[in-house]
């Protein structure tokens, strides 16, 4: 079948589940598979009910026969039911917390789809999908997924393919300014959203700052709490004490800037 004509049934079928309020109590009784081995009981457990296996077999009306075949059904299907892949959307949005139950995606099994409706972005937002299969952490696209436009989407996500699809459904809820981006660093003790250190807007692309700047890491940060470049252990670098002038442009992509984020560059005395 066409995937597109496919994709197209699925957002049909999705929305529908939709209307029915699916989506909504899927994120509000989903468990994450240690939850779910939580309540579940040992074996040394089964001895608290004061029942011997006899007298447990016949309080249930099952022969040992019987009861061994129920409980090799049972064990099949918990089996199955905790090898199934469980997805989660990751991003500037939550932080990249993983494994956030707020952005847990709903499984279609038979559409073979994972779904999330209803994501709230500001351009600039950037996530990824990520969570458990067979038994890994694995995080899909390679490359994180960047919204040019705030709004409101639907997340589609095929795991057998890696295929993502992101489909813009409304406006962004709530108010959407014009962000600032401040310079933070080893410098001001990693003091956020520091005035001090407020780039200055040359155009939407190119921002800069000049000030006296100690050795030790730097990055950006904008006013909606996102950082340049996000996730941890990839800090730029001040080479030694003076003063320098610092180049940022929010979109990335500068072939020999920092993660190609920012430029720093010694000025001369």
């Amino acid at each position: 079948m066409n995937k597109f004509f496919k994709w197209g049934l699925s957002v049909l079928a999705l929305s529908v589940l939709a209307a029915c309020g699916g989506n909504s109590s899927s994120h509000a009784t989903g468990l994450t598979s240690s939850q779910s081995h939580a309540t579940g009981l040992t074996s040394e457990s089964s001895h608290a009910t004061g029942l011997t296996s006899d007298e447990s077999s016949h309080a249930t009306g099952l022969t040992s026969e019987e009861s061994s075949e129920e409980s090799n059904d049972d064990s099949d299907a918990t089996s199955e039911e905790s090898s199934e892949p469980v997805l989660y959307l990751a991003g500037s949005f939550n932080g990249w917390t993983q494994f956030d139950e707020t952005y847990k995606m709903e499984y279609h099994a038979d559409l073979g789809v994972f779904n999330y409706q209803g994501l709230n972005a500001k351009a600039g937002y950037e996530f990824k999908v990520m969570g458990t299969v067979n038994g890994n952490t694995e995080w899909y696209p390679a490359n994180n997924y960047v919204f040019t436009e705030a709004g409101k989407y639907n997340i589609l996500f095929e795991l057998d393919t890696a295929y993502l699809e992101v489909e813009r459904m409304g406006d962004y809820e709530g108010e959407v300014t014009e962000v600032t981006y401040f310079l933070v660093g080893a410098f001001n003790s990693w003091k956020q959203k520091d005035e001090t250190y407020t780039f200055t807007k040359v155009s939407d692309n190119e921002y800069t700052i000049t000030a006296a700047l100690t050795a030790g890491g730097v990055k950006v940060m904008d006013s909606d709490g996102l950082w340049y470049p996000s996730g941890t252990g990839n800090d730029g670098q001040i080479p030694a004490d003076g003063d320098y002038k610092v180049t940022f442009d929010p979109a990335g992509g500068h072939e020999g800037w920092h993660e190609g984020y920012f430029l720093v560059e010694a000025v001369a005395a």
